[in-house]
């Protein structure tokens, strides 16, 4: 019932008691809706009742309450001091009202102390070192101190020689990393004032040389002992990579801390994070920069406003997420798989990969000839042209002239996606040609056309980045270009990776899990059949075929291990008999008979599968096998659908994400040991359980074997890790 209407019912009947009383004097869609949740509103009456029975209010002196003795004169500097004007107004409102006396103009003196009472009148606790602000979900968070501009870089070496650990951020010319040139910094280490040095400001007006900037940045980032903290350091970290400076110890992101702690959320932008932990709106940068302006084009004092108070909010942020990992048992994972693999990609997006620009050309032309041939098929087929690409006109075609079953509705009618289609294609020509024209269509647009496009112009490569917070699970992902959406077993898949190529003189080296989900499904599940079959050397898709087909190993068909690699994989995504029957195209009940016997002979994978749901129903997180938990409220809560797709999800995150963490400790061991092992090779790219280096090619020998010990090697399990190795001129040279 909206407001208006609870108003209504207020007025006319007085009380909640009153309009239970007249149940039968209302409507009758209103009458149902207070006899459904009659129990819900009781419930919610009770928890919002006042509970006075412990508390004597007869005995309260209330005097000590009143707030004649208050100096609020002398409160308003405070609340200036943090920001909050409408505070320090109503202050000086009542200060006028009542006549107290007090200067409200503060001196610059007076203002860092005042900005020092306030801290301590709204930042700590006073049961806590008074070193340590409490900073944890404010009622209110308004700016407190100063945001200094430093136009000196004596001034600002002196302030960070005094710093252990502080926040750093960079202002530059652009988002992309491969472009982007430092215009100015920030640093912070308390909550009450943060600096900005102005490299280039006020319409370009260049304030200190780069090279004087740099021999500062220097001294200060790449000394071990000072602790770095950012939000998405990452960025900072190319860009200063490219202008000379390599930080040295980067000890904290937030943007990664945000998403240990909540990595179903998706959004880990500073300005979000802000309003969430700290209750504060930033300063946007489209409020500072007008539309066609550069940072370096903003006056001194309005750019200090943004750049400055992206270091302090970056570090009240840090100082929470710090108490909140701390709690959530989750800073083992944070400081030993998560921050040290910032470097790592970062280092492998600044390598970044060779592009065949006259593969990519050759192959977007056959394509485009192929696009032409179907669209002719599909107008010969359907007697006239339409636009392929419109659902709308797709679903005229489909539904109302050919008369296929229409399946799912959508707002916009009946759905065209590639299930539908793929569904259709059976009964229906014009529904596999579109499938078809879909796919070519994708490739060109997304591949073939675009990749040369991405070549940065300075180096002649292509730079993808790679996303530790974009899942989850945990597994990496990334994009411009995404190269997890590459098709893996097709032949249009191998000729994209073919454009993918290695540096004269060099040979591109794969080296990838086999397996590795089922693996870490076998040691997680403990089943003896699964562990024993992987121990043996089996193929434990032929393996699985001949226990649930009854079959010797040797005789066990293609298409039975092929039923056999769907239900292996479908556990880990925790596939029904519904869906294990469309994959398969068979009947429910032949799927339903397929999953019990599978269950039957892996008994302890359904009872680990079991396991988890009741966990993660009981605590409301799942958690990996080196502690990364991730929250599964709603589990009890929905439809069974609903409550369904939260279990598979839960199933999945247990598997998916602890092979993600394996693949991540391999990277770091090799990281750690390759520049010292007189191998020259790069690590290029990471695509789901598989690494790409370059190398020289008479170390190609060496950087192989190099690789997969510690791949093997990365984490004990019941079930022994392997890696497969290969190497080739590109990349589509392998998985042949």
């Amino acid at each position: 019932i909206g407001a208006k209407g609870a108003q209504k019912l207020l007025s006319q009947y007085g009380s909640i008691d009153g309009i239970l009383e007249n149940l039968d004097s209302l409507t009758p869609a209103m009458k149902q809706k207070f006899e459904a949740g009659r129990e819900d509103l009781e419930l919610s009456r009770t928890l919002v009742r006042l509970k006075a029975d412990e508390f004597s209010f007869e005995s309260l002196d209330t005097s000590e309450f009143k707030t004649g003795t208050l100096r609020w004169a002398d409160a308003a500097p405070l609340f200036d001091a943090i920001g909050a004007k409408n505070l320090a107004a109503a202050c000086r409102k009542y200060a006028g009202a009542d006549g107290s006396s007090g200067d409200s103009e503060l001196s610059a003196a007076g203002s860092a102390s005042a900005a020092s009472a306030a801290l301590s009148l709204f930042g700590k606790d006073s049961g806590k070192d008074a070193a340590e602000p409490e900073y944890e979900a404010p009622a209110e968070f308004s700016l407190p101190g100063r945001l200094l501009t430093v136009n000196s870089l004596e001034e600002a070496d002196r302030l960070l020689s005094g710093m252990e650990v502080f926040a750093f951020d960079l202002e530059t010319t652009s988002l992309d990393e491969m472009e982007a040139v430092p215009v100015g910094f920030s640093f912070c280490s308390d909550p009450g004032t943060a600096y900005y040095v102005p490299i280039v400001a006020d319409g370009g007006v260049r304030k200190h040389s780069d090279d004087d900037v740099r021999a500062l940045l220097k001294k200060h980032l790449e000394n071990p002992a000072k602790k770095v903290v950012g939000q998405n350091i990452k960025y900072d970290y190319k860009v200063l990579r490219r202008y000379g400076v390599n930080i040295a110890n980067m000890a904290w992101d937030t943007m990664i801390s945000a998403w240990l702690i909540e990595s179903d959320e998706g959004r880990y932008g500073m300005d979000r994070l802000a309003e969430k932990y700290l209750k504060y709106k930033t300063v946007h940068y489209n409020d500072v920069v007008e539309e066609g302006q550069l940072f370096s084009d903003v006056e001194s004092g309005r750019a200090t406003e943004y750049a400055a108070e992206d270091s302090l909010v970056t570090w009240r942020l840090y100082k929470v997420f710090e108490k909140r990992l701390e709690r959530g048992s989750l800073r083992s994972v944070f400081d030993t798989l998560e921050m040290p693999l910032v470097r790592i990609l970062g280092d492998m997006e600044l390598a970044g990969i060779s592009l065949d620009t006259s593969a990519t050309a050759a192959f977007s032309r056959e394509l485009a000839e192929e696009s032409v041939k179907i669209e002719r098929e599909i107008y010969a087929e359907v007697g006239h042209e339409f636009n392929i690409g419109s659902p709308k006109q797709l679903q005229t075609v489909l539904f109302e002239e050919r008369h296929n079953n229409t399946g799912r509705k959508t707002k916009t009618g009946y759905s065209t996606d590639v299930d539908v289609l793929a569904e259709l294609a059976d009964s229906d020509p014009v529904a596999g040609l579109v499938l078809r024209y879909r796919t070519i269509t994708k490739l060109k647009n997304t591949y073939t056309d675009a990749l040369p496009k991405l070549i940065n112009p300075s180096t002649g490569r292509i730079h993808t980045s790679f996303i530790q917070t974009g899942t989850a699970t945990g597994r990496l992902s990334s994009r411009n270009p995404n190269l997890q959406n590459i098709p893996i077993r097709t032949d249009e898949g191998r000729r994209i990776r073919e454009a993918f190529t290695a540096a004269p003189g060099c040979l591109l080296l794969s080296a990838d899990y086999s397996q590795i989900e089922l693996v870490v499904m076998a040691h997680m599940s403990g089943d003896e059949r699964l562990i024993e079959a992987f121990n043996s050397g089996k193929d434990i898709h032929a393996a699985t075929a001949a226990l649930v087909f009854n079959v010797p190993i040797e005789d066990v068909t293609s298409s039975q291990r092929r039923m056999a690699k769907v239900i292996n994989f479908g556990m880990i995504y925790g596939m029904s008999a519904f869906g294990l029957a469309s994959d398969l195209k068979i009947s429910n009940r032949e799927a339903r008979d397929f999953m019990e016997n599978y269950f039957r002979l892996y008994s302890k994978v359904a009872e680990f599968v079991s396991r988890v749901k009741a966990e993660a129903a009981e605590c409301g997180y799942v958690r990996t096998i080196m502690g990364h938990e991730r929250s599964v409220m709603g589990i009890s809560a929905g439809s069974k659908m609903a409550k369904a797709a939260i279990e598979r999800a839960a199933v999945n995150t247990v598997i998916q994400g602890s092979a993600a963490e394996i693949l991540k400790l391999a990277m770091i061991s090799i990281a750690r040991d390759l520049p010292s092992s007189g191998i020259d090779a790069k690590m290029l790219l990471t695509v789901h359980d598989e690494l790409i280096f370059e190398v020289k090619e008479a170390q190609a020998a060496a950087l192989g074997e190099f690789v997969r010990e510690r791949m093997e090697g990365a984490e004990r399990l019941s079930v022994p890790l392997r890696a497969n190795v290969e190497t080739g001129k590109s990349w589509g040279d392998m998985h042949l």
